[in-house]
């Protein structure tokens, strides 16, 4: 860990790794964001140890495993994945892994 910082009002708090990936926790201490370094990516062992098996596995056939920027938990039910990719970049998942939607 190399920073951390805490929101006082709304409780969450923001930890900035060493390798330069940020972590964003809501005031649960549950994982809201996870962020590459700026124009990075996140290595592909954050990515498989963060997302469910079979969102990897998506992920993986399709090329994008060493290419995500960023991981947002929204509302635990789904997982949004952005990549360096353009068009599609984002990547929507429910918890279970099922690909749900791609955008733009």
């Amino acid at each position: 860990v190399k920073e951390c910082e805490k929101e006082y009002v709304s409780g969450e708090f923001e930890v900035k790794l060493v390798g330069g990936v940020e972590v964003d926790f809501n005031a649960r201490g549950e994982v809201v964001e996870i962020d590459a370094p700026d124009r990075g990516v996140l290595p592909t062992e954050v990515v498989k140890d963060v997302v469910p098996h079979k969102t990897y596995k998506h992920l993986q056939e399709n090329g994008l495993a060493s290419k995500v920027e960023s991981v947002k938990y929204k509302d635990g039910k789904v997982i949004e994945i952005e990549t360096v990719v353009v068009d599609p970049d984002t990547f929507i998942f429910d918890i279970g892994g099922n690909l749900l939607m791609i955008e733009d």
